[in-house]
């Protein structure tokens, strides 16, 4: 069994049975950097998600809203024990328990519109404890992702590499933009093979196979734009990712060393710029491949 595949089956047993990823993680501590163990929870936790909302019919919600009216049990607590979504659970009984129209950002932004101080106080700590749905861990993600970008940024600029960011693209009125275009192909150097890329896209997270194929169709409309291009997982990515993409998309978990000009000439980097941040330091990438 690879690491990879005792990780993703512990967690999944975890989320199923409500336990702690916390604890979890210490058994793992020594062989996987939290920011890869987080990433793989959210995929996963995401994941079941969509297929449990699928299973909650009419009679199971009737259920759980007996259970929060006879306060037998919490939204929060039902949630956790059944490894849901804390958040997607109070938006489903919310649109059961009140009137068509109940909108959850317009409770957020005034909890007063729910009377009962016990059901409020419930809701609330659904929208703010959910482990991966809450609007803090969808900041944190953006925050994550903004980061990464403006290393790759400032890494292109060290070597000189002429290049549009997404913004720009969008500008110009581009549809599918990764998040940088080369302006002229780069190869890359990557365990002794040369790869052509013509574009990058960052992703702050961890990659497993189902996670590549998720965005599948996202990169394969910048390969069919732009050519054949680069994506780094900063955070790491399985075993079973690696060559997934062919001779069109190259994945990554660093910033490659050696890139190399049209002409043959080497992109050194300039060491008068240092990046705003390390990434050696940032980069919690872990490829779950033992």
């Amino acid at each position: 069994m690879t690491l990879y595949e005792s990780v993703s089956g512990a967690l999944h047993d975890a989320i199923g049975k409500g336990g702690s990823i916390d604890e979890l993680f210490e058994k793992y501590a020594n062989e996987v950097e939290y920011n890869a163990f987080f990433s793989l929870y959210s995929h996963i936790w995401v994941r079941r998600m969509k297929r449990e909302v699928r299973n909650y019919d009419t009679r199971r919600m009737a259920e759980i809203l007996d259970r929060v009216k006879t306060r037998e049990e919490s939204l929060f607590d039902t949630a956790m024990n059944a490894g849901f979504s804390p958040y997607k659970l109070a938006k489903m009984y919310t649109e059961c328990a009140f009137e068509k129209g109940f909108d959850m950002s317009r409770f957020v932004k005034n909890p007063a519109l729910v009377h009962d101080v016990r059901l409020r106080g419930d809701l609330l700590r659904c929208v703010s404890d959910d482990p991966v749905n809450c609007n803090r861990s969808e900041v944190i993600k953006a925050t994550v992702g903004v980061e990464y970008e403006e290393l790759l940024i400032e890494l292109l600029h060290q070597r000189k590499i002429c290049f549009e960011t997404e913004a720009e693209l969008r500008a110009r009125g581009k549809p599918k933009t990764p998040d940088i275009l080369l302006l002229i192909p780069m190869a890359v150097e990557v365990n002794g093979q040369q790869h052509i890329v013509n574009w990058i896209d960052s992703k702050g997270m961890f990659a497993d196979k189902l996670t590549f194929h998720e965005q599948g169709e996202q990169l394969r409309g910048y390969v069919n734009r732009y050519g054949a291009g680069l994506v780094i997982y900063w955070y790491g990515f399985s075993e079973d990712v690696r060559g997934v993409g062919g001779q069109t998309i190259l994945v990554v978990h660093s910033f490659p060393d050696k890139w190399i000009f049209p002409t043959g000439e080497q992109a050194e980097a300039d060491a008068s710029t240092e990046p705003a941040f390390d990434g050696v330091t940032m980069n919690m990438s872990l490829n779950m491949n033992a």
